[in-house]
């Protein structure tokens, strides 16, 4: 087999690049309903939904068609830049593990035979659901049908429909699906809204076993899910919009910036008066209580001192202190706001020692979530992106943005009854560090001479190592008529599939359950296309035998495979074929050493890992 490498940004930061959906797969559970699609190819926010024309979409079924959502919404201009589900998926194993492509593409066909296997071991000769091989164009057609729980077992999968588009045919592979309902204020009616990857959970199973560590397998979002966004597979040119995201735009009047393009976010960037906040910036501004440490019969909140050790050198920070010590520091609240996970502090819902902590802080300057003045601020303060010097929590930067912007809230109604904006933001500085606020007395003891000092010595390294200096707000804004800050959002329409892609056209789409393939109540007969031709070389080039994964589970999966494996007297345990037909791979059935193997691998990348360290 060949080696797959393992990414080297892994454990640090990823940045966040625009035209892609990895920042809600970092923040937010996977979406079952989008607000609405916008378009940002012209530089603003258009709402896109159907293609207006049949343009990209052929009838020919050894023609690829357009992928979906790379047209303008209005012209029907066809836009380069989108992929289709599976290539993109390829392309971002290559990206990811340093595989040529034709590997990646080896990976892809091992996972498809696999969940055919899956489906064979079901339902044998009755099964409705099988994949077609890597190169075959049936990934690459459009047809469009209802979206599944992305954890579902693979044999329930429906992945085809019930009849074939054309006589003789195979019936269509749904690739992409439509929403899954709509929201309140956002957009109406259905839309092609993700590409689907039936095979999910078997490229996850088939990565591991080539040697990628779980949790680096785990955060790959085809993988966790069978659905990928438009953000992604348009190469940005189009925009899913959160249910969550919609909402706060409903409230507030801004669109996070991933949604933006290029221009629109240095439009935003330029009328904000504060600079953007980073957490560990916030420090010397925080109480006393949030220095002071837990209590010996309570736990550390999922922040040790090893952890925190273990932080701090891969930071470069020197420092001499004791685990002990480090126990301590771990155990403040300051520390657990930078490396742990912090309960939204703008819900009146939830607990959480630095979120009931912070909540009384700014309940003492007099700011709350609910103000109508709120969302000027916030809208003035943008949370900094992820330092590469540092391994703070995703949510670190997000909890200390909403502090700096209640800080401002505070500051403007001082200005609001006649004090000057200096004074207001003088006021407010002292009146956050000399706060008396404390909550869960009983967990943490009282202060402990020299520990805040010592944990703002190793906050004032980190600050060192990123170049940030102590934050400061700007000017205060004042007026929200004059001073507010917006983004365009497009007004929805009520979207419904054009003629051209119903039944009198191309028949594309499958409008529900009723119109998927049964799982395994009839006998499955299902003429394929000829195979085209492919280019590609029958196995990846220069592969060193480096694993043994013993039988393959996924090799009777094809009944083409079985022909071919008596005309070439290959046992069934001992072989696989690329796409194309070719043998390539003989394996023994030796699984104790295949699984060795694998062990080995792992191994090699924990070490790995330990060097980044």
């Amino acid at each position: 087999m060949f080696k797959i490498h393992f990414p080297i940004n892994y454990g640090r930061p990823k940045p966040l690049v625009f035209g892609s959906d990895d920042f809600h797969k970092a923040y937010f559970k996977p979406l079952l309903k989008s607000f609405g699609l916008t378009f940002v190819g012209d530089g603003g926010q258009v709402p896109h939904g159907w293609a207006p024309t049949d343009a990209g979409i052929s009838q020919d079924p050894e023609e690829p068609d357009h992928p979906p959502w790379n047209h303008h919404p209005e012209t029907g201009e066809l836009l380069p830049g989108g992929k289709h589900t599976i290539d993109f998926v390829r392309d971002d194993l290559v990206r990811k593990f340093k595989l040529t492509p034709e590997e990646a593409e080896y990976v892809l066909q091992m996972s498809i035979d696999r969940y055919n296997q899956k489906h064979q071991d079901e339902y044998g000769d009755d099964s409705q659901h099988t994949l077609p091989d890597f190169n075959s164009n049936q990934w690459r057609k459009v047809h469009v049908g209802p979206w599944y729980e992305h954890n579902m077992e693979t044999h329930m999968r429906k992945a085809r429909r019930g009849e074939p588009q054309q006589a003789g045919g195979p019936r269509p592979l749904i690739t992409y699906a439509y929403n899954q309902g709509n929201v309140e204020g956002g957009a109406t009616g259905r839309w092609i809204d993700s590409g689907l990857i039936h095979m999910n959970q078997e490229i996850g199973e088939v990565l591991q076993e080539l040697g990628a560590p779980a949790d680096v397998v785990k955060d790959l979002n085809y993988v966790q899910y069978n659905g990928l966004k438009p953000g992604s597979l348009s190469g940005g040119l189009v925009q899913s919009i959160s249910p969550r995201d919609g909402k706060e735009y409903l409230k507030t009047g801004i669109l996070p910036s991933q949604y933006l393009s290029a221009e629109q976010e240095q439009q935003i960037s330029d009328q904000r008066m504060h600079p953007e906040i980073h957490a560990h910036q916030i420090a010397e501004l925080l109480p006393d209580s949030f220095y002071y440490p837990a209590s010996f019969n309570i736990a550390a909140g999922g922040l040790s001192g090893e952890r925190l050790r273990e932080e701090l050198e891969s930071m470069g920070l020197s420092h001499n202190y004791s685990d002990e010590d480090l126990n301590e520091m771990a155990s403040t609240r300051a520390m657990k706001l930078l490396f742990q996970d912090t309960h939204n502090i703008n819900s009146d819902s939830g607990k959480g020692s630095v979120k009931m902590l912070t909540r009384g802080l700014l309940n003492d300057i007099d700011s709350h979530h609910d103000d109508e003045t709120y969302s000027l601020h916030r809208n003035h303060i943008e949370r900094a992106p992820a330092h590469e010097g540092t391994k703070f929590h995703k949510r670190a930067n997000l909890v200390a943005r909403k502090i700096g912007a209640h800080m401002s809230n505070a500051a403007g109604k001082l200005i609001a009854q006649g004090m000057s904006q200096e004074e207001a933001k003088e006021q407010i500085a002292r009146q956050m560090r000399e706060s008396k606020v404390n909550h869960y007395e009983r967990a943490y003891r009282g202060p402990k001479e020299g520990l805040r000092r010592d944990v703002e010595g190793l906050i004032a390294g980190m600050m060192d190592i990123t170049g940030h200096e102590r934050f400061s707000l700007g000017e205060i804004p004042t007026d929200a008529a004059t001073q507010g800050i917006a983004t365009p959002m497009p007004e929805f329409p009520h979207y419904a599939a054009p003629d051209h892609w119903g039944p009198d056209g191309h028949d594309r789409i499958a409008l529900g359950e009723h119109e998927m393939a049964p799982t395994g109540d009839e006998v499955r007969v299902e003429p394929s296309y000829p195979r085209p031709e492919t280019t590609a070389p029958a196995m990846p080039p220069q592969v060193p035998p480096m694993m043994d994964l013993g039988p393959p589970p996924l090799q009777q999966s094809n009944p083409s495979d079985l022909a071919r494996r008596t005309l070439y007297n290959v046992p069934n345990q001992q072989g696989t074929f690329d796409p194309s037909g070719n043998i390539i791979v003989n394996r023994s059935f030796d699984v104790a050493s295949g699984m060795d193997a694998i062990k080995k691998k792992i191994g090699y990348f924990d070490g790995f890992l330990r060097g980044l360290k």
